[in-house]
């Protein structure tokens, strides 16, 4: 049985509606550390991006790889925890990230601005 059958943009919608709000309910100490995990894992992210142009200190490169191997073993330690998945999640771990960071931000807009989110052909909060 799929979940989201219809792709995409189910999941999105799916997710949306309850982003925001599972953010509201959420221990204030846990949604902090998660916080700043996230943006430490954003910003090591682009410091490899901007390593790995041209110009730049080896040293640097050197350095923001290791942080960034630091953040794709806490996924890979995670993720053993939740299901099977690939070493290659961890390693990729970006891709989802800023998936789940659209997504939050989007839900957060939407909830700032009263926008419904359309789940199943029928808006909800």
């Amino acid at each position: 049985m799929r979940m989201f059958p219809q792709g995409l943009r189910q999941l999105w919608d799916s997710w949306k509606k309850g982003a925001s709000r599972g953010a509201g309910q959420s221990d204030r100490r846990a949604l902090i550390f998660t916080s700043v995990w996230i943006t430490g894992a954003m910003l090591c992210t682009t410091a490899v991006v901007i390593a790995l142009l041209p110009g730049a200190s080896p040293l640097f490169l050197i350095s923001t790889a290791g942080v960034y191997l630091v953040y794709a073993i806490q996924c890979h330690l995670a993720l053993r925890n939740i299901g099977s998945f690939s070493p290659l999640t961890s390693l990729f771990f970006p891709i989802p990230l800023l998936f789940y960071q659209t997504l939050f931000f989007s839900s957060v807009i939407g909830a700032k601005s009263k926008k419904k989110t359309q789940w199943k052909g029928r808006d909800v909060d």
